[in-house]
């Protein structure tokens, strides 16, 4: 066979596992996390949520709403009393007042939730971004690695009718065809978990972006975003900033807690009911029958005094003070653990691209040429393409780690952007 089996591996890599499409049906990196970020149920519910939260702190500087209520009195009675003639009108209009500086903990309180739902939306919008690259990267992944399973059938298929010719010369025993009559058959199994797995990671990323196609992404993924080196990906940051959404959400919590509990504390002091009447006497002369009623209802704290409302609010506040502090604990730990992830990625890669890959392609290729040459057995050619493939399917899963440790990077340290290297 004249086939240069390192050359066809690297053809593989460059048209992946599709053909080439136009340039518009190319879907990028860029536009699929567009396209998620418009459609993420959890962003819509954070967005819901921002909304409910901006209108409750609106609402939160108001005053309790006043109340109306007309009195009607000596009516439906006996005699003059009998209908509403001599009836004695009053017409109140009553006010609560908040005491205690209650109205301004209920405003710190909703200002504090209306921050946390900002710092929520923002940590929606990160994770989504951070899952969607992840997505996109394990499908481009499934497409290069059903690309390599497809070469590896179609280079077995060679291997097989050159085997027969050989076989039927009396080149090979019937062991050493039997040896590439199994390898056919794995390449074939391997070609069919390969593009099973390429169009399950496609759906899964049609479902990060709200398609209803069941067949998942239809199209090509940019390679060129999928092959860049360590070194345009890595961050500057070096440490969790202070401002992550998380940190913000579970301190705005804490804020919102404090607040909360300090409305609670002065739960105790009863509010005031202000109220003022104007009063109609029917039996009175004209222009002396209306007079003024003013009125204070003060409720006595005697048996509930808030008790249960203040100690719920305490707990609260002790759960929120310990979340914020299992989140920085938390974030610095997902930190540590992106970083070694990173540069176990980093150097897993540079090792397969710069020796490992070049060396394995070698040899795989002088293993065709000593076998057509009848220099090397049959088995050498097998295992060295066996090398072969398993170190192509090292370096692109390699890259895939590389672009998902960067995805988490990007969650904890960042908004996405490329900065410089580490």
């Amino acid at each position: 066979m004249r086939i240069e089996v390192a050359a066809a591996w690297v053809a593989t890599l460059l048209i992946g596992s599709v053909a080439p499409l136009h340039a518009a049906e190319v879907l990028t990196h860029e536009a699929a996390v567009a396209q998620a970020l418009q459609r993420a149920p959890q962003i819509l519910v954070a967005e819901a949520n921002l909304a409910a939260a901006a209108a409750a702190a609106r609402q939160s500087r108001w005053p309790s709403n006043p109340e109306i209520e007309i009195e009607a009195e000596n009516v439906l009675g006996d005699g003059p009393y009998a209908d509403f003639d001599g009836a004695e009108t009053t017409v109140f209009l009553r006010q609560p007042v908040t005491m205690g500086g209650k109205r301004g903990a209920r405003v710190d309180a909703a200002r504090a939730r209306l921050e946390q739902a900002q710092a929520e939306l923002e940590l929606a919008q990160r994770g989504t971004r951070r899952d969607v690259t992840i997505a996109y990267a394990n499908a481009v992944l499934s497409d290069r690695l059903a690309a390599l399973a497809r070469a590896r059938r179609v280079d077995a298929e060679s291997l097989r009718a050159a085997s027969e010719r050989r076989l039927a010369a009396g080149l090979i025993s019937e062991l050493q065809y039997s040896q590439v009559v199994l390898a056919g058959a794995e390449a074939a199994a391997a070609l069919n978990r390969a593009q099973a797995d390429a169009g399950s990671a496609r759906r899964l990323l049609a479902r990060w972006l709200g398609s209803g196609d069941i067949d998942g992404i239809a199209g090509s993924f940019d390679e060129r975003w999928f092959d860049l080196p360590p070194e345009s990906l890595t961050t500057a940051a070096s440490r969790l900033p202070d401002s992550h959404p998380q940190l913000r959400a579970r301190r705005a919590a804490l804020a919102a807690a404090v607040a909360q509990q300090h409305l609670e504390d002065r739960g105790a002091i009863p509010d005031p009911v202000l109220s003022l009447g104007a009063r109609r006497f029917a039996d009175a002369p004209a222009g002396e029958n209306r007079a003024f009623v003013l009125g204070v209802a003060l409720p006595l704290p005697l048996w509930d005094r808030n008790a249960a409302e203040r100690a719920d609010a305490r707990r609260a506040r002790v759960v929120t003070e310990t979340d914020l502090d299992a989140a920085q604990r938390d974030l610095a730990d997902e930190l540590a653990q992106a970083r070694a992830a990173f540069n176990a990625a980093a150097s897993e890669l540079r090792a397969l691209t710069e020796s490992a890959a070049p060396a394995a392609r070698n040899a795989a290729t002088l293993a065709q040429r000593g076998f057509e040459a009848g220099r090397l057995s049959l088995t050498e050619r097998l295992l060295a393409e066996q090398a072969l493939q398993s170190t192509e399917e090292s370096l692109q899963r390699a890259r895939f780690r590389l672009h998902q440790s960067q995805a988490q990077l990007d969650y904890l340290l960042q908004d996405g952007s490329r900065l410089t290297k580490m």
